[in-house]
């Protein structure tokens, strides 16, 4: 007799999670030289892609976001000819696409099957009643800043000559280490101290904040933040000087593209009570670039958080290949995001639900 079709999806969320476990405080290397971890984690692999096979061609026309061929045919791709396991495939499958299929399957549950006994899916939390709020880095996260700081260093040296526009950069770096950040407005102000040139005061006060910053978005920006406003409420959040940094944003069109929404804080993570005071909601997620940023805000936020871990950069750069385990979700480009529902991202924080959420 055929499997019920709701108890083929509850299989591959419930082998999803037993993947998870399996995976629990593991690196790869650790991981490949585990031998029965590998077959264990193989087995769930192959359990997800028989109950994909199996589950009838109406129910995956109904839901084309899951990948049902791919998962299918998993097998196929790991298992070569000669028996022989590509265990890096494996991983990846396990790190970066079962979080993703078990949060659209748990969804799917939901939406369609939603008085089935889904205790096996408990940990996939169903979306529609979770209000998410999401915060958004801007530099290397939603605008290309690296590409940017290289197009003004070049206008630089076009207005001050070679030797002028180094020490340009001398005093940006020192004004950085004084201040424990970039204040481009306090960098003019060493940099000019004693120039008498008035026309060349002007003209660099105009190209350095007046910079055409809109024309460094990352393809898919503002289409990604328009995706996440279906979901949920949408903010920058953003480290910098109070001066520059808003009108940095402003000039980009993100500032309008977020309804006004942005909060902008020399060290963001200090300000976290605040910040979630002001936007309440059931499921926060933080989308940033930099790790070190991440890791702080996840040490010290105790309400429901899902982080999200942008390879984009010269901060991400530094970060070996693969998938970034300080993060509930790692992409390539800030236009991923669009590929995923409410459901994905709360699943990819489940780890940090509480019953009462409350900050430290």
């Amino acid at each position: 007799m055929r499997r019920r079709d709701d108890l083929l999806l509850a299989d591959i969320v419930a082998a999803a999670n037993r993947i998870a476990s399996y995976l629990d405080l593991q690196t790869k290397e650790r991981f490949l030289a585990d031998q029965m971890r590998q077959d264990a984690l193989l087995m769930q692999l192959l359990v997800i892609g028989e109950a994909a096979a199996r589950v009838p061609r109406p129910l995956r026309d109904r839901h084309p976001q899951v990948e049902w061929g791919a998962i299918a045919g998993f097998r196929n791709r790991a298992i070569h000819a000669d028996a022989a396991v590509d265990w890096d495939l494996v991983w990846n499958a396990a790190t970066v696409d079962v979080p993703l299929l078990a949060a659209q399957i748990a969804a799917i549950l939901a939406e369609d099957y939603p008085a089935t006994d889904q205790s096996e899916t408990e940990a996939f939390p169903a979306s529609s009643r979770t209000r998410l709020t999401f915060f958004l880095d801007v530099d290397n996260t939603l605008l290309d800043n690296d590409a940017a700081k290289e197009a003004l260093a070049r206008q630089l040296v076009a207005l001050l000559g070679e030797t002028a526009a180094i020490r340009f950069w001398e005093t940006y770096e020192a004004v950085r280490r004084d201040e424990g950040m970039v204040d481009l407005p306090q960098t003019l102000v060493r940099f000019l101290g004693g120039v008498t040139d008035r026309d060349l005061r002007f003209r660099l006060a105009d190209l350095v904040m007046g910079f055409p910053y809109q024309r460094f978005l990352f393809p898919g920006t503002l289409e990604t933040i328009a995706h996440l406003q279906t979901l949920g409420k949408v903010a920058i959040l953003s480290d910098g000087d109070p001066a520059f940094q808003p009108a940095k944003i402003a000039r980009s069109g993100l500032g309008q593209a977020v309804a006004g929404y942005v909060l902008v804080y020399p060290h963001k993570e200090e300000h976290l009570p605040e910040i979630t005071a002001a936007f309440a909601a059931d499921h926060y997620v933080l989308v940033d670039d930099k790790p070190t940023v991440i890791e702080r805000v996840a040490a010290r936020l105790t309400l429901p958080l899902t982080t999200v871990f942008v390879r984009q950069g010269k901060y991400a750069e530094a970060v070996p290949h693969g998938t970034w385990p300080g993060a509930g979700l790692t992409i390539p480009r800030i236009g991923d995001l669009r590929r995923f529902d409410a459901a994905v991202f709360v699943a990819a924080g489940r780890g940090r639900r509480v019953d009462a959420p409350t900050h430290e």
